[in-house]
């Protein structure tokens, strides 16, 4: 739910922020130079309502916004977000003026049939067994012991998550929690969805095809001949995945230790 996302991962995505924010001064120093003031002036004459087609069109979807994210808050530990978001969506649709068509026009189909065929994929391996087996393998290695079960999942779904875009890695690994959550030796849940959650999302750093946001900042780079070198990115993914990993870890364990982490509502 949206409030035990803000109360047990918001802490760790601080420090992951204060983190990026050392290395990357460190790695780029040389490239962040002090533009001229020229440059500075004409940024500052530009006005930023020209970006916006519609105030009013704006203003209502700000609200909008606003009342999703409360709605989040408050319904959340209900397990009603689903509604939430599904009702912000439609709610978008009519008070924007956009029409249906238009926006059913501009739906990636085909990402939208991957996911369903993903879905489908991952039910079958799950019904096949194939799965819980990993899952059980898993918890071999763990012997019950929720300190190596959580870096054994921050770990896994990092690197895995680091090749594959972290959707699918999520979706493979929800039956191997379940697994490990109410076997002969039970772990804490909310331990190993917080580890899962770390991993699959801090994973995508690693390389350029390991998350849609990155694909997408590596093309709108490629379109204004600015492209970003592979081996720069490499770089700069691998060091940040690794410590991203390293301080979820600690951060979990830690956790852990002192304050046990209730499950997610529902799972």
């Amino acid at each position: 739910s949206f409030p035990w996302f803000i109360i047990n991962m918001m802490p760790l995505g601080l420090i992951l922020i204060a983190v990026m924010l050392f290395v990357v001064l460190r790695l780029f120093r040389k490239d962040l130079i002090k533009p001229r003031r020229a440059r500075i002036e004409d940024l500052m004459e530009l006005n930023p309502w020209e970006m916006v087609p519609s105030r009013p069109v704006f203003y209502r979807t700000a609200f909008l916004l606003i009342l999703i994210i409360a709605g989040f808050i408050i319904l959340g530990s209900a397990g009603l977000t689903f509604l939430v978001a599904l009702g912000g969506a439609l709610l978008f649709v009519v008070l924007s003026g956009i029409r249906p068509s238009q926006v059913f026009k501009e739906i990636e189909w085909s990402a939208l049939f991957f996911f369903i065929g993903l879905f489908f994929l991952v039910g079958l391996l799950e019904e096949f067994g194939v799965l819980h087996a990993i899952g059980y393998g898993i918890q071999a290695l763990t012997l019950g012991n929720p300190y190596i079960a959580a870096t054994l999942m921050v770990w896994i779904a990092g690197m895995t998550s680091g090749f594959v875009d972290n959707i699918p890695v999520t979706l493979t690994f929800i039956p191997v929690v379940n697994v490990l959550a109410s076997g002969p030796t039970p772990i804490p849940a909310g331990a190993l969805w917080a580890s899962l959650l770390a991993g699959a999302v801090l994973g995508g750093c690693l390389t350029p095809i390991a998350s849609a946001a990155n694909v997408l900042v590596v093309t709108i780079s490629e379109k204004e001949d600015r492209p970003i070198p592979k081996n720069r990115f490499l770089f700069t993914g691998v060091v940040l995945t690794l410590l991203f990993l390293l301080f979820s870890t600690l951060y979990l364990l830690l956790r852990i230790f002192l304050l046990p982490i209730a499950a997610p509502f529902g799972l």
